[in-house]
């Protein structure tokens, strides 16, 4: 499970209804992962999270765990 996720419930925030009002094909795209094979799914998954890892370090930010 998440580790950020008791802090979203704990300021009450809809940080995935933020994202989306910012990039709803994102979101789009994540809740139709969902529907995919769990294989699938994890590659596509896992290489998003990769990607947005990389992009954290370019920006000279340390990306979440």
């Amino acid at each position: 499970m998440s580790s950020l996720l008791p802090v979203m419930k704990e300021f009450g925030r809809d940080y995935l209804q933020e994202v989306a009002e910012e990039q709803p094909d994102l979101v789009d795209l994540l809740i139709l992962s969902c529907h995919l094979p769990q294989g699938k799914k994890k590659i596509i998954l896992n290489e998003l999270i990769n990607n947005i890892k990389n992009s954290y370090q370019r920006l000279g930010q340390n990306p979440p765990k």
